[in-house]
């Protein structure tokens, strides 16, 4: 006798994030965002350390501008911008981007713009929740009620 396969389809809780025409995902389960608390206390302290690494790397040396020292810069900053993208979007996002786009300040730009419209998008999720529970809370005192 044949027996019909069960086929459960799972959806990845999160939603798909566009930059510069490449997709990435933006993951909203539980064990993400414990990986994005884990990892921002660390990517912090290291654009700190960066900050202070590009301030003290000497680029300008009296009237000339020191290259090896400018590349140097550029790399810190650039580590600093690849930290913050693959934190909230996963290991090579910046990688991918900086194939396309090599331009550090513009990618640092654009992860601003990322980086606020993911809160925003959070945010309603967030509210649109809330009004779901509000909603199912109301139909179960209704029920309740036509019982009493």
């Amino acid at each position: 006798q044949n027996m019909e396969e069960i086929n459960i389809k799972l959806e990845r809780t999160g939603f798909p994030v566009k930059i510069g025409g490449h997709e990435f995902f933006y993951s909203t389960s539980s064990e993400s965002v414990k990986r994005y608390v884990d990892l921002e206390a660390t990517v912090k302290e290291r654009i700190k350390e960066l900050q202070k690494s590009i301030v003290e790397t000497a680029i300008i040396d009296g009237e000339t501008v020191d290259v090896d020292s400018f590349g140097k810069a550029i790399d810190y900053a650039k580590e600093g911008v690849k930290l913050n993208y693959d934190m909230l979007l996963g290991e090579g996002t910046f990688d991918t981007l900086y194939a396309d786009f090599p331009d550090v300040e513009a990618l640092s730009r654009a992860f601003v713009e990322v980086r606020a419209n993911i809160e925003l998008k959070l945010e309603q999720m967030e509210a649109e929740r809330m009004a779901e529970n509000k909603a199912k809370v109301d139909e179960l005192k209704a029920q309740l009620d036509a019982k009493k």
